[in-house]
């Protein structure tokens, strides 16, 4: 065959290959679809499909259930462990109030004054292992193409329950308590914003189980 005509053959296949590759593409999931269509506006959103899983072995990265089952059980077993430790610092709390107004109560103050501080330090440690799972499950549950609606609502609960660890933390209320008369206030501070974290704590753990369920 002539070289030359050799040559404008296979440029007529080459040209319809990469006319085929660019009128019709196949993507791991549907936010690389979106992002390839946002910077392509004259692509046709027809001709680009998201993979889809094959023979059944396994979940294809396209909006499955991400396999986070993990990351749920961990986080409800943390949220538990938030509302126990809550549910302790308010009955500690009136223990404490009474301990510190009666007369002779310094000693039994100061003892509940330490299973305060234990119960608070253990709420706030379990809130923030809870963050660690969160994060995890966000990224797994990204990687395997899930619902950006579903990993934002994650994302944003997991923001308000970091905040509220922080502002708990704030002028100086997470300091120990000592058993005395002028620690009732810094023990109803204490109480509150854990009761806050274990709202927060509790909605993560739940927005995690439904972006398990996808």
């Amino acid at each position: 065959m002539d070289p030359i005509l050799r040559s404008f053959q296979d440029a007529v296949i080459v040209r319809n290959v990469v006319a085929r590759t660019k009128s019709a593409m196949e993507f791991p999931s549907e936010k690389a679809r979106k992002d390839y269509l946002r910077e392509h506006p004259d692509a046709d959103p027809s001709n680009h499909t998201v993979k889809k899983n094959q023979g059944g072995g396994g979940k294809a990265e396209t909006g499955g259930k991400p396999p986070i089952k993990q990351m749920v059980q961990d986080t409800k077993r943390l949220s538990d462990t938030v509302t126990k430790m809550s549910d302790q610092l308010s009955k500690l709390q009136k223990s404490f109030d009474t301990a510190v107004h009666s007369k002779g109560g310094a000693e039994r103050a100061k003892t509940l004054g330490d299973k305060i501080n234990n119960a608070y330090s253990h709420a706030v440690m379990s809130a923030e292992t809870s963050f660690t799972h969160a994060e995890s499950a966000i990224n797994i549950a990204r990687k395997h193409g899930a619902s950006e609606d579903e990993i934002d609502r994650v994302e944003s609960i997991l923001k308000d329950a970091k905040k509220a660890v922080t502002d708990s933390k704030k002028d100086g209320y997470d300091k120990p308590i000592e058993g005395k008369f002028g620690d009732g206030f810094a023990v109803r501070v204490k109480v509150d914003n854990v009761g806050e974290i274990e709202k927060l704590v509790g909605a993560l753990q739940h927005s995690i189980q439904l972006l398990s369920n996808g």
